[in-house]
């Protein structure tokens, strides 16, 4: 992470801190690619998380360390890179620049981990101690002289298996002792790979351990690192600091970008804040007009310079990116594709589940609900920047163009499996060979409710084990058609014409990408011992987890029953949510507020501002109660249903 990387983005990009570990630890995994990812701005969760599993998992792996150890060290490390891309969502940096602010994020943030990771590396390697590892990093020598005597004196049988090593790993050993070089790591794992070794495995972690502080200690302020030793903060005392620091920080860019614009300042002109608000006006401004097309090219520039910069702005400004995209003539999905990459990375909603899938990325798959709700928001995000739209974009749902009338969208009895298009949105997928959304005739008739037309097609041989573009099966519809916990009147007729049907186990553990929708989850939801038994007969995985909350049915049924049991409960959470609802909404993790979100497909708003603005004035508005009525009908129906579910379940037993 040194000065020579990129400068234009004050925040270390997450790629840059992924190499900045492998080359401590010499990962050697193909650096070249990492090093183009070290200026890519739209990484991906998904694509992250490859790196970080490459470049440095792949190496704990190889040490042979217990899994238990194994697995809580990289956990360690996946909450180090999650709690930095919190601080990058949240904490705008625009007027800082890297020289300045580099060397205090590293103090502030990285040090403190590195400190947590050595600890923990102190309390589970043995026979190595805490002590031994703080004794590598206050150490002033750059050499591994201090790492061999540790290992020496820890170590029972080192003297032996070192007077039986070949005269070259001993002259390599005397050299890094030296300190003419640090060892590379496949050379510490010719001379100490725990595979070909009975001594102790916990050296190779130790000694790479002991590569990394010493290449810290050449390549960074070695002062850094030992003051925490002078005067130890905890790790949450420090992550405090830091945020306040950063808090104050960015009120103080603020007052000065304030005094600098009153003052018509011409350094001013020329800062990252204002050269954003400025090319975000103008896209707001040209939107507002009509003119799509030239707002989409002012936000994009404003996006692209808020990334890594401006943090918690950047998440007002991909709402207005995913309206502009979504109201162009054609919805612009590679914007929408790299606005769904930063939102999914900053933390800013739930990222998508991610199978094996590889012929789509489903990460950043895009629904027609999704390019709904954002159109149906569209004055709702403008509200936030003062700017009033024209007419036919405060629509309070918008939905994308149905071709109803289409000869593809005809029934068609002599090709049963014929796979129809949805809608006149040529990019809907990136996916080069499927230009619009595809399911089948079955799936696409059963979605219509139309129960002649699905039987028609079954008679006529049509394959029920082809997958919608959203991994939607046609059981699966069925089966929601059934669910109780939805206000609506079960219908098992569509279940009935398929349940006799021969299923494959793609079909039935298939996960819908958004709603995270299969169909065991479903079954459970209907309330039906027999239906569920059928499902779990047909090759369902009792251990899948999906839905909104991410559980598997299991753990969904105890959920039910204990809400049948404790009915009061559901009722208490309405009438708080009656009382107080900016109490509620405020009161929701990032995790259940974006589950909340995609439940209700942005009905209420997109962000907590919005949402808590409109239930607080439904609940104030003498006519507009009639939102918080319907809710409440909706529990009520529940409650009636999962009553229903119960009674149902103790006549079975």
């Amino acid at each position: 992470m040194s000065n020579t990387s990129i400068k234009k983005t004050p925040y270390f990009l997450p790629a840059e801190v992924v190499r900045a570990i492998a080359r401590a630890i010499d990962s050697k995994n193909d650096s070249e690619s990492l090093d183009n990812k070290c200026h890519d701005l739209y990484l991906s969760k998904n694509e992250l998380d490859q790196l970080i599993n490459i470049h440095i998992h792949k190496v704990i792996e190889r040490v042979e360390l217990k899994r238990s150890v194994e697995n809580e060290l990289k956990s360690l490390i996946a909450q180090m890179f999650d709690d930095y891309l919190k601080v990058i969502a949240n904490y705008g940096l625009s007027e800082r620049n890297r020289d300045d602010i580099g060397p205090w994020i590293i103090e502030a943030f990285f040090c403190p981990h590195l400190i947590n990771i050595v600890s923990f590396l102190g309390v589970r390697t043995k026979p190595f101690q805490k002590s031994d590892y703080i004794e590598l990093m206050t150490d002033t020598s750059t050499s591994l002289e201090l790492a061999f005597k540790i290992v020496k004196k820890r170590v029972k049988g080192w003297s032996a298996f070192y007077a039986g090593l070949p005269k070259g790993d001993k002259d390599k050993i005397t050299a890094w002792r030296r300190g003419d070089d640090l060892p590379s790591y496949g050379s510490l794992l010719s001379i100490l790979n725990p595979k070909r070794h009975d001594i102790s495995k916990n050296i190779l972690v130790f000694l790479i351990t002991a590569r990394a502080i010493g290449y810290f200690k050449r390549h960074n302020d070695f002062e850094l690192l030992t003051q925490y030793f002078k005067s130890p903060k905890s790790l949450e005392a420090l992550m405090v600091q830091f945020e306040d620091l950063l808090l104050a920080l960015n009120e103080s860019d603020m007052q000065y970008v304030a005094t600098l614009y009153q003052k018509k300042d011409e350094q001013f002109l020329h800062r990252p804040s204002t050269i954003i608000l400025e090319l975000l006006t103008y896209s707001l401004s040209s939107f507002s007009k009509d003119e799509i097309k030239q707002a989409k090219e002012y936000f994009f520039n404003a996006f692209e310079l808020s990334l890594y910069r401006s943090g918690h702005l950047c998440e007002r400004i991909i709402e207005v990116g995913f309206v502009i995209a979504s109201w162009q003539e054609t919805p612009d999905m590679s914007l929408i594709s790299k606005l769904k990459s930063v939102q999914n990375l900053y933390g800013y909603t739930l990222p998508t589940i991610v199978t094996g899938d590889t012929k789509r990325k489903k990460e950043n798959l895009v629904e027609d609900w999704e390019i709904n709700m954002w159109r149906s928001n569209a004055q709702r995000v403008f509200s936030n920047f003062k700017v009033e739209l024209p007419e036919k974009y405060q629509v309070s749902s918008a939905i994308l163009p149905i071709h109803l009338n289409a000869k593809e969208l005809a029934l068609d009895i002599k090709k049963p499996n014929k796979k129809v298009k949805l809608n006149d949105n040529s990019k809907l997928h990136r996916d080069k060979n499927k230009k619009k959304q595809v399911t089948t005739q079955l799936i696409w008739n059963t979605l219509l409710e139309d129960l002649n037309a699905v039987n028609k097609l079954l008679q006529a041989g049509a394959d029920i084990n082809i997958l919608s573009d959203n991994n939607e099966s046609a059981l699966l519809i069925a089966l929601q058609y059934m669910n109780l916990t939805e206000p609506h009147e079960p219908d098992d007729s569509f279940y009935q014409a398929l349940k006799g049907l021969e299923y494959t186990p793609k079909t039935i553990n298939a996960v819908t990408a958004k709603k995270h929708l299969f169909p065991l989850l479903s079954a459970v939801q209907t309330g039906r011992p027999d239906v569920v038994e059928h499902i779990v007969n047909l090759g369902a995985d009792v251990n899948q987890k999906g839905g909104g909350s991410h559980l598997d049915a299991l753990t969904m049924c105890i959920s039910l029953i204990g809400t049948i049991k404790n009915s009061k409960l559901l009722l208490n959470q309405f009438n708080m949510m009656a009382k107080d609802p900016k109490v509620v909404i405020e009161k929701m993790s990032d995790f259940e507020f974006s589950t909340f979100i995609r439940d209700t497909q942005g009905s209420f708003g997109v962000n907590r501002q919005q949402v808590k603005r409109y239930l607080a004035q439904s609940r104030e508005s003498s006519d507009a109660t009639a939102i918080l009525k319907d809710v409440s009908n909706f529990f009520q129906l529940r409650l009636t249903h999962e009553v229903q579910y119960q009674m149902q379940g103790e006549k079975k037993t």
